[in-house]
């Protein structure tokens, strides 16, 4: 295996699943980067497979798979471009009856509040593709002044903005394997906390779950409609009082938190390769009942959200002691790993690094 590393360091060379690290240019510099992959690709002929992980990577890598010498671990153009688009996958969803919450697009700023009043409040928004905002993700609107705050900072028209009607609940990610459009096997995850208190933002403790049926039908149809060959994440609210549910997105990446099926026996990275290459066979239940916490994540968003004022010093200090429980009562880690612990040792050491450097630098 060999890890890339483009302008920031990675430190996937510290795992002892890596064999090498290729330095290439930074994937900003798209004519550069694709140029650097195409040599290297045609250099090394013990490469067998490219696997792009983060949202730029794919964007870009995947556009190359025709004119590169080795397989290219992505879904679909088509159903990744879709996937981009909270806007044609909430459309999609209403056209097979797949519950959703109400919804509308913001193509500019005068466009929110209206949209809004046709929603209903409390509402999410989020950007409809990727990049819109950078550093923005979701955000919940209680009330009419949350609106007008959210309008004045939010970068107009560069980002197109979906508004959906809040639902509530807890989220519950789907990760499945599709072939052609049908279901080779899935696992469900249940989200107990998120890296920011209002809930949105990125799972950092979670435990599996059994299957829903509903939401397995639901995750299907809009596989089926998609054609989708790969793995993916299907995302739903779920109210456990009403039995309420509400789709969100389907992710059409590998994120870290498919650490979790794995562990759970739902090795998605490996099976995303072998479906693509027609050796994949459908996968029985996944394991129910682990408990999984992703510790780095957990402390960047406690230390955000306290930098940004969202939470004071007493909150901080829940948080601290939430995080310190989920890290004594998972069975697995979403980094961590006794067979492999020097990448996370790595990050550990970058941590107490900064805050170092931080605390010379207030002195």
């Amino acid at each position: 295996m060999i890890a890339g590393r483009g302008a920031h360091r990675t430190l996937l060379e510290r795992s002892r699943c890596v064999a090498e690290v290729w330095e290439h240019p930074s994937v900003r510099d798209r004519v550069a980067f694709a140029r650097a992959l195409e040599a290297f690709c045609a250099a090394r002929r013990d490469l067998g497979a490219v696997f792009p992980v983060g949202v730029e990577e794919i964007d870009l890598i995947s556009p190359l798979a025709a004119r590169l010498p080795v397989l290219v671990v992505a879904a679909g153009a088509a159903a990744l471009a879709a996937c981009r688009s909270k806007r044609a996958l909430l459309a999609l969803a209403d056209s097979l009856d797949v519950p959703n919450g109400k919804w509308a697009v913001v193509r500019d700023r005068a466009d929110l509040l209206p949209a809004l009043a046709r929603v209903g409040l409390p509402a999410v928004v989020k950007p409809d593709g990727q990049g819109g905002a950078r550093g923005f993700k979701a955000a919940i609107l209680e009330g009419h002044a949350d609106a007008v705050r959210f309008a004045g900072r939010i970068p107009f028209p560069a980002c197109r903005l979906v508004v959906q009607r809040l639902a509530p609940g807890t989220r519950h990610n789907v990760y499945f394997l599709a072939r052609k459009g049908g279901l080779l096997g899935i696992a469900q995850m249940q989200i107990l906390r998120t890296d920011r208190p209002d809930g949105t933002g990125l799972a950092v403790e979670g435990m599996s779950v059994a299957p829903d049926l509903a939401l397995v039908r639901w995750t299907a149809a809009l596989a089926h409609a998609l054609d989708y060959t790969g793995a993916g994440c299907a995302q739903f609210m779920v109210d456990s009082s009403t039995t309420a549910v509400s789709f969100l997105e389907i992710n059409a990446r590998l994120g870290a938190n498919c650490a979790a099926p794995c562990a759970c026996g739902f090795d998605l990275p490996r099976l995303f390769v072998e479906v693509l290459l027609g050796t994949a066979i459908p996968q029985g239940p996944a394991r129910t009942g682990r408990r999984y916490a992703w510790l780095e994540g957990d402390l960047h968003g406690l230390a955000s959200s306290l930098v940004s004022g969202h939470i004071g010093w007493r909150a901080a200090a829940a948080w601290l002691l939430r995080t310190l429980l989920a890290q004594l009562r998972a069975h697995d880690h979403i980094v961590f790993s006794w067979r492999d612990p020097l990448p996370t040792l790595a990050t550990l050491h970058r941590w107490i690094q900064a805050a170092w450097r931080r605390a010379r630098g207030a002195r």
